[in-house]
């Protein structure tokens, strides 16, 4: 899935009795391009809990069922579900949607769930 989500391919060369060779590629990219400002490589304690209100919970419900079908390589279908919620007058909820966001970069899948289960708990 990760390299299907970086538009790469994977392959398989098998000849009997010599064995398999597996591959894979992926698109190169440009580190001249590459922006690190904002980028996050670790979680904080803050990160972990956001105090939720019970209006926040509400609303939030259903974009969490909506992205449990998801996983975190899924990024544009991720990225269309917290559309419905980017304009959120709570900022509890546009805390938590940036987390989301960030994670996105990182393609965590634990920190997903994580991050899912942060508004339900």
């Amino acid at each position: 899935m990760a390299v299907e989500a970086h538009r790469g391919e994977i392959g398989l060369i098998s000849n009997v009795g010599k064995g398999a060779t597996f591959w894979f590629t992926l698109h190169a990219g440009n580190a001249e391009n590459i922006s690190m400002q904002g980028f996050v490589t670790s979680n904080t304690e803050e990160d972990k809990h956001i105090a939720f209100t019970k209006n926040d919970r509400a609303e939030l419900a259903p974009i969490i069922t909506r992205l449990r079908a998801f996983t975190i390589y899924e990024t544009d279908d991720i990225e269309e579900i917290l559309r419905d919620v980017m304009d959120s007058q709570s900022k509890n909820i546009q805390k938590w949607v940036t987390l989301v966001k960030k994670n996105l970069i990182t393609l965590n899948q634990s920190r997903f769930i994580e991050l899912l289960s942060i508004c339900e708990e």
